[in-house]
């Protein structure tokens, strides 16, 4: 109601060191993309987000400006946490650049910048 929501496969790739969540409904949170209004994208415990991850922004006017595979979600203890794939496009946190390689974690309310793609981050 009221917003897109986009959300593409739900192929998940688990970390080496078990570190992710297993997916619950409890482990889901939205984003609210504020740099194109009205659209809303659900997040789980290891999606991707880019171009071509499991939250799919092609369609998006300033997706140009993503990697394929931008930067992933993790959860952990109950903590939710961002880790920035991409070398070439920025991924940003309060507007703070997340190096790439880097997890770092957020809260509801932080504000996440994927390329030029401006969201808030909510939890579910």
């Amino acid at each position: 109601m009221g917003g897109k929501h986009c959300k593409g496969s739900h192929d998940r790739q688990g970390r080496l060191d078990g570190s992710m969540d297993s997916p619950s409904e409890d482990s889901h949170a939205v984003l609210e993309c504020t740099s194109e209004p009205g659209v809303i994208l659900k997040v789980s415990a290891g999606d991707v987000i880019g171009r071509e991850g499991d939250i799919d922004l092609a369609k998006l006017k300033d997706a140009e400006y993503l990697s394929r595979k931008h930067a992933r979600f993790s959860r952990k203890a109950g903590k939710w946490s961002i880790e920035n794939l991409s070398t070439k496009s920025f991924t940003y946190v309060n507007g703070k650049q997340v190096p790439p390689d880097t997890d770092v974690e957020i809260e509801p309310g932080d504000r996440l910048t994927f390329g030029i793609i401006r969201c808030t981050f909510r939890e579910g």
